[in-house]
């Protein structure tokens, strides 16, 4: 019941001849216009909105039409904890007959695309081996990497599939973990939820951790996410409770504890342990890095009990 504007009314109209390609991304659709042995697209610009309809409307049309003879296959793997060209050096030596090309996405993460256009059915069943090929070097090299999907949804696929549940407690992430969580439908089958400890007052209060640990061991130690998860723990009665404070930037680095330093909890069952990293700033992209270090850990821990 919203008043429509102009542009929008005009998304509506049509190319003479044409036909409406479906946008479920948005509101303005695409039009697709052949006249005699030439073809018209008209697509909406952001790429979230253009690329599917390329994908799953205007490529098969092209196709049926006889304008493309094969279509392309691409493996996509997520790579964590490593940059862009320590992961194009591993590939150097890989001269198989595949496209190759290395991406790295939102400070979060690098991509590896393994592509191929196929024309023939046979070429099909080369590109198998291939694929198995990279992924023995990703392996080799010790790398942690996933397929093409969000990790933290894939945790919440692990945990669903083993019934365990989970909690966060943050400092550094302000609720941007959890929040980050929840954002894929499911999360309450497993998610108790999290308590957001950003001053000290609130670590000490609410999570039960000492005075003292804070005063001889700083806010930002293992010492003290080691007793936020454990305090965690006890509040939520969760299998899983995970607890993570750092120093984002600009400012609060010294010579011991720089900016990007990052300390994070972890009680799995009756496991306990804590992990120091040093994430390379500005502020946004240490906060990424320690989100992507909790589903990551989250996940290889689940993988290796399997």
């Amino acid at each position: 019941k919203r008043p429509c504007p102009i542009s929008n009314k005009q998304q509506a109209e049509l190319i003479e001849g044409g036909e409406f390609l479906i946008n479920d991304a948005g509101t303005a659709p695409g039009i697709f216009c052949q006249k005699g042995n030439k073809i018209f697209v008209v697509l909406p610009g952001p790429p979230r909105e253009n690329q599917p309809m390329i994908q799953s409307q205007l490529f098969p049309k092209l196709k049926g039409k006889d304008f493309v003879k094969g279509s392309f296959h691409t493996k996509i793997y997520r790579i964590y904890n490593v940059g862009e060209s320590a992961i194009a050096d591993l590939f150097r030596p890989f001269k198989e007959d595949i496209e190759i090309g290395f991406y790295p996405v939102n400070g979060g993460w690098c991509e590896i695309h393994l592509s191929k256009y196929i024309t023939k059915k046979d070429q099909l069943k080369k590109l198998s081996p291939i694929i198995k090929k990279a992924e023995k070097i990703l392996k080799d090299a010790g790398l942690f990497f996933t397929e093409d999907k969000d990790i933290s949804k894939l945790v919440l696929e692990a945990l669903i599939q083993k019934k365990l549940t989970l909690s966060f407690a943050e400092s550094i992430t302000g609720g941007n973990l959890s929040g980050e969580f929840v954002k894929n439908p499911g999360a309450s089958k497993v998610f108790a939820g999290g308590v957001v400890a950003y001053s000290n007052e609130a670590k000490k209060n609410i999570l039960g951790v000492k005075q003292e640990t804070m005063d001889k061991y700083g806010a930002v130690s293992d010492a003290v996410v080691k007793e936020m998860a454990l305090g965690l723990k006890k509040i939520m009665g969760t299998d899983i409770a995970i607890s993570v404070s750092g120093i984002a930037g600009p400012d609060g680095g010294t010579k011991e504890k720089p900016i990007g330093t990052v300390c994070f909890g972890f009680v799995f069952g009756n496991d306990v342990y804590t992990k120091k990293e040093l994430f390379i700033p500005p502020r946004a992209r240490v906060m990424v890095r320690a989100i992507n270090m909790v589903f990551v850990e989250i996940l290889k821990t689940l993988l290796n009990k399997q």
